[in-house]
């Protein structure tokens, strides 16, 4: 699925926001997360940023360098490797393990962080959001809108506490739904979508077999339970 748009709005917002953008940044203003093509996968992950703000590869210098074509490419390649070929597994292998146990396929999934300015520390990202929420809800829409038009999971597993405090807000998800069904809806458009809530975790933070073996089981419900409550499978 085709990101040549997204891609172009996120670059946009960058270039809008320069000034802006350089200033909370001071001597780490990098470029911003580029996004691979989406695949047909039922499952999607979602986590809050990237990392990388350390690397110098990804320092900008002026706003022109944000139109440089053969740098835009490589780092959307880049985060292909990463998601796909294994570039990044201190961070992907936990995600792998699930959707191939789920969909008996390695790396059968899509992964989306909700903003695309790269920081490590989650205590100053968080406080950069809450203070520049300028900057910051229009990555948050595009992301929404990417889930609810291009990326059409069946389940979405929100892999970050942050993360999933914002989905909640942002959403006004009820909990009266998880407790009848087991996982929380989010509605878009026509269809409704389970999605779970988690905090992160990594090789650092990995699963252990027993709480896999249960989380597997209850994507598969979710899965199962999302054709059964959207009619002939509708996207929009």
């Amino acid at each position: 699925m085709e990101n040549q748009k997204l891609n172009k709005e996120i670059l946009q917002i960058w270039k809008d926001k320069f000034e802006e953008i350089k200033k909370i940044s001071g001597d780490k203003f990098n470029w911003p997360l580029l996004i691979p093509n989406f695949i047909d996968s039922p499952i999607l992950f979602l986590g809050i940023n990237p990392s990388g703000d350390s690397k110098e590869k990804f320092r900008i210098d002026k706003k022109e360098d944000l139109d440089n074509e053969k740098k835009i490419n490589s780092f959307i390649e880049e985060e292909e490797l990463n998601i796909r070929k294994g570039g990044y597994r201190k961070y992907f292998k936990e995600f792998e393990k699930i959707s191939e146990k789920v969909l008996g396929k390695k790396q059968k999934f899509n992964h989306l962080d909700l903003y695309f300015y790269r920081g490590r520390k989650s205590k100053d990202f968080m406080n950069l959001i809450k203070k520049n929420t300028s900057i910051f809800e229009n990555q948050l829409n595009l992301s929404i809108n990417a889930i609810k038009n291009s990326i059409n999971p069946k389940v979405i597993f929100v892999a970050n506490k942050n993360a999933s405090d914002i989905i909640m807000e942002k959403l006004e998800i009820k909990k009266e739904v998880f407790d009848k069904e087991g996982f929380y809806i989010i509605e878009m458009g026509k269809r409704k979508i389970p999605i779970f809530f988690s905090g992160m975790i990594s090789s650092a933070r990995s699963i252990d077999n027993y709480t896999l073996e249960r989380l597997v089981w209850h994507i598969k419900k979710a899965i199962k339970w999302y054709d059964e409550n959207n009619q002939n499978g509708e996207k929009n």
